[in-house]
């Protein structure tokens, strides 16, 4: 949950700038963009009372760097917007939204079946209710702004790219879960690469 929380929290902000690069009838979608982007506003705060609820420290998380494919997946939606199409970012939204509505209750009983409270659950269920009402949304938007099949292949391009992205920064959290204990977390990269031993 550690990298889902520096993931989340930029997501509001990701999209408003997507706006920032809509034109001629895109810009219809600014005051729906904006209205989705405010309703992702919080949800890091789900990511960090999960951890709690868990039994582990957030101290210092707010400062940490992410691990590398959490970089990676923000950095792509940023690109994308940038250097590409607004549109493409359709794809990034559609894959952490519909993922959710689909298997997010899956997900809630294999964890409880490890061990993990329903309390430390919060940000999947969230997600598993509220996101059915935002894949809705995202249907409309690309009902409205695809309008060539570049646009529809640069979205099923940014669909798989997030996926795999997602994928990598899971597997990473994974791999360096051990790495976070105590009240002041270490850098699970530094330590990965010996960097911190060295120190």
């Amino acid at each position: 949950m550690r990298q889902v929380f520096h993931q989340t929290r930029e997501n509001p902000q990701i999209q408003a700038l997507a706006t920032a690069r809509f034109r001629g009838d895109q810009r219809d979608l600014v005051r729906a963009f904006f209205y989705h982007a405010t309703a992702e506003v919080g949800h890091d705060q789900l990511a960090l009372d999960d951890i709690r609820a868990i039994g582990m420290s957030t101290e210092g998380i707010h400062e940490e760097r992410p691990l590398p494919a959490t970089f990676a997946l923000l950095s792509s939606a940023f690109h994308m917007i940038e250097h590409h199409s607004p549109v493409a970012y359709l794809g990034y939204m559609f894959h952490l939204a519909y993922t959710p509505v689909q298997l997010g209750r899956m997900y809630m009983d294999c964890l409880e079946r490890a061990g993990i409270p329903r309390s430390a659950m919060t940000f999947l269920d969230e997600h598993a209710t509220v996101d059915v009402a935002h894949v809705k949304l995202i249907r409309r938007y690309l009902e409205l702004m695809v309008k060539t099949q570049d646009d529809l292949d640069s979205i099923v391009y940014m669909t798989e790219l997030t996926a795999d992205l997602y994928a990598r920064m899971m597997e990473q959290a994974i791999a360096t879960a051990d790495k976070w204990e105590g009240t002041t977390p270490t850098n699970p990269v530094e330590s990965r690469t010996g960097v911190a031993d060295a120190a």
